[in-house]
């Protein structure tokens, strides 16, 4: 059986979901999972209530840039993962719950990296519009990107996509053996899909899975 690493960086803004996404956690069905949180608060006081909760968590220093304090809270995990003996690690962000076999259902591809569908408000021509994080090729511009038309949304399907945001997607550990996480001018899941096609691997998104994004969705 595979060994999976679930995971993702946390600092203090995201306690608002913490009990929802704990339970997300919880009911995920796939026995062979371990779980981590690395969180990048300015204080130890965040990650001193989640051990109080038995969660297991690591502190990492505080940086000025949340950029590089999400960068190196991912290189932790894919740390653990590369020396704990893990087949792949489930980044799922700590706004995001999980339909509980969803596990399963990714590793049924045979796939090196697999997300799930989740959407954000961005503002489009001045207007707050829901989009999914998962971008393809730009219908007017062969050489961008551009969000996921709906209509593909909507389709049944294992779509290889050309980018997506790293709040719920399984990576093999092949995949983390030859790309670590970094940043530039925004933050690194843009550069870990760019890092990845390049490095030869596809990017796969099944429009099936079900997650809940509590951004979108506050208790």
């Amino acid at each position: 059986m595979s060994r999976v690493l679930v995971g993702c960086p946390t600092y203090e803004g995201k306690a608002y979901c913490l009990s929802q996404y704990l339970e997300g956690v919880r009911r995920l069905t796939y026995p062979g999972l371990s779980f981590l949180l690395v969180d990048n608060s300015r204080t130890d006081a965040y990650s001193h209530h989640l051990a109080a909760l038995h969660i297991p968590v690591k502190k990492i220093p505080f940086t000025s840039d949340p950029r590089d304090r999400v960068t190196d809270s991912r290189n932790v995990l894919r740390e653990v993962v590369l020396t704990g003996g893990y087949d792949y690690f489930f980044s799922l962000e700590q706004d995001i719950v999980p339909e509980p076999a969803i596990i399963e259902k990714m590793l049924a591809h045979g796939k090196d990296i697999v997300a799930a569908p989740y959407c954000v408000f961005h503002v489009i021509d001045g207007k707050q519009v829901l989009v999914p994080v998962v971008y393809d090729i730009h219908p007017h511009n062969k050489e961008g990107l551009w969000y996921l038309p709906k209509e593909e949304l909507a389709k049944s399907q294992l779509k290889k996509v050309k980018a997506f945001g790293l709040g719920c997607v399984l990576i093999s550990r092949v995949v983390l053996e030859k790309i670590s996480f970094h940043h530039a001018q925004g933050y690194d899941d843009m550069l870990f899909s760019k890092d990845a096609i390049d490095m030869g691997f596809n990017l796969y998104l099944d429009t099936t899975l079900q997650v809940t994004h509590m951004l979108l969705h506050p208790k």
